[in-house]
């Protein structure tokens, strides 16, 4: 039963996922956010390693923020990281302050998602 949940909601993430296609946003200079094969696949995978079904599911759940924290006004950039040749910009919302959504940019192409998580602010 729960494979069938499983199944269900990855058909479901994967054709929403893939309907996006890019999204302006404002923070990045309002740049367009591409929505690619690399996000979605980290989804599943952690590097080569499939991660566990309740994680997956967690992020699948999570995935419904990441439009409006990507293209609202009031999103942030928390952190920015810089691994070789590619940036990492962690966005975080003033109104969804527990999600962080990561959006990677290679040799100053084009922005892609790469994750979303939970996020707690640190005392």
């Amino acid at each position: 039963m729960f494979e069938n949940l499983y199944t269900k909601e990855l058909q479901k993430i994967k054709a929403e996922y893939f309907s996006i296609g890019k999204i302006k946003c404002p923070v990045l200079n309002d740049n367009h956010v591409h929505f690619n094969q690399y996000g979605f696949r980290h989804f599943i995978r952690k590097g080569k390693n499939i991660r566990p079904v309740r994680d997956q599911m967690r992020r699948f759940d999570l995935f419904k923020y990441v439009k409006d924290i990507v293209c609202s006004l009031e999103t942030n950039i928390m952190e920015v990281r810089v691994h070789k040749k590619a940036e990492y910009f962690a966005l975080i919302n003033k109104n969804n302050h527990h999600i962080k959504v990561i959006v990677g940019q290679i040799n100053f192409g084009k922005l892609f998602f790469v994750s979303v998580m939970d996020f707690k602010k640190q005392k």
